[in-house]
Protein backbone atom coordinates (compact mmCIF):
# COMPACT_ATOMS: atom_id res chain seq x y z
CA UNK A 1 0.00 0.00 0.00
CA UNK A 2 1.41 3.47 -0.56
CA UNK A 3 2.03 6.30 1.63
CA UNK A 4 -0.51 8.53 0.43
CA UNK A 5 -3.30 5.62 0.88
CA UNK A 6 -2.29 5.08 4.33
CA UNK A 7 -2.68 8.77 5.24
CA UNK A 8 -6.39 8.96 4.30
CA UNK A 9 -6.62 6.33 6.85
CA UNK A 10 -7.62 6.62 10.20
CA UNK A 11 -5.69 6.08 13.51
CA UNK A 12 -7.73 2.86 14.47
CA UNK A 13 -7.47 1.30 10.72
CA UNK A 14 -3.62 1.94 11.09
CA UNK A 15 -3.40 0.22 14.27
CA UNK A 16 -5.77 -2.40 12.93
CA UNK A 17 -3.77 -2.93 9.18
CA UNK A 18 -0.42 -2.96 11.46
CA UNK A 19 -1.32 -5.68 14.28
CA UNK A 20 -2.60 -7.53 10.31
CA UNK A 21 0.25 -7.01 8.70
CA UNK A 22 2.55 -8.02 11.83
CA UNK A 23 0.28 -11.57 11.80
CA UNK A 24 1.15 -11.96 8.12
CA UNK A 25 4.86 -11.59 9.04
CA UNK A 26 4.68 -14.04 11.76
CA UNK A 27 2.94 -16.31 9.14
CA UNK A 28 5.33 -16.20 6.27
CA UNK A 29 8.26 -16.60 8.86
CA UNK A 30 7.03 -20.00 9.77
CA UNK A 31 6.06 -21.09 6.28
CA UNK A 32 9.33 -19.88 5.18
CA UNK A 33 11.26 -21.99 7.73
CA UNK A 34 8.67 -24.72 6.68
CA UNK A 35 9.83 -24.22 2.88
CA UNK A 36 6.17 -23.41 1.81
CA UNK A 37 7.28 -19.53 0.78
CA UNK A 38 8.01 -18.92 -3.18
CA UNK A 39 7.99 -15.59 -3.06
CA UNK A 40 10.62 -14.26 -0.34
CA UNK A 41 10.28 -10.70 -1.40
CA UNK A 42 6.84 -10.53 0.04
CA UNK A 43 8.42 -10.47 3.67
CA UNK A 44 10.59 -7.57 2.87
CA UNK A 45 7.52 -5.77 1.43
CA UNK A 46 5.31 -6.25 4.37
CA UNK A 47 8.04 -5.31 6.54
CA UNK A 48 8.35 -2.02 4.69
CA UNK A 49 4.68 -1.54 4.62
CA UNK A 50 4.75 -1.98 8.58
CA UNK A 51 7.29 0.60 8.71
CA UNK A 52 5.12 3.05 7.03
CA UNK A 53 2.71 2.76 9.12
CA UNK A 54 4.79 2.59 12.27
CA UNK A 55 5.62 6.11 10.76
CA UNK A 56 2.26 7.46 10.44
CA UNK A 57 1.25 6.50 13.89
CA UNK A 58 4.38 8.22 15.50
CA UNK A 59 3.15 11.42 13.42
CA UNK A 60 -0.23 10.95 15.41
CA UNK A 61 1.01 10.05 18.01
CA UNK A 62 3.03 13.67 17.84
CA UNK A 63 0.23 15.73 16.91
CA UNK A 64 -2.11 14.57 19.79
CA UNK A 65 0.54 15.27 22.50
CA UNK A 66 1.18 18.69 20.71
CA UNK A 67 -2.83 19.70 20.80
CA UNK A 68 -2.58 18.39 24.37
CA UNK A 69 0.19 20.82 25.51
CA UNK A 70 -1.42 23.69 23.43
CA UNK A 71 -4.80 22.94 25.29
CA UNK A 72 -4.08 23.01 28.36
CA UNK A 73 -1.35 25.62 28.43
CA UNK A 74 1.43 22.94 29.66
CA UNK A 75 5.07 24.35 29.60
CA UNK A 76 7.16 21.82 27.42
CA UNK A 77 10.84 21.28 28.74
CA UNK A 78 13.32 23.23 26.45
CA UNK A 79 15.48 20.05 24.51
CA UNK A 80 18.17 21.38 26.30
CA UNK A 81 16.90 20.55 29.68
CA UNK A 82 17.50 23.61 31.45
CA UNK A 83 13.93 24.67 31.20
CA UNK A 84 11.72 26.75 29.63
CA UNK A 85 12.43 30.43 28.77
Amino acid sequence: MKIAELRQKTKNELEKLLQDNREKVRQLRFNLVAGKVKNVRELRKIKKEIARILTLLKKFNANDANSYANAANIRKPSPNGRGVR
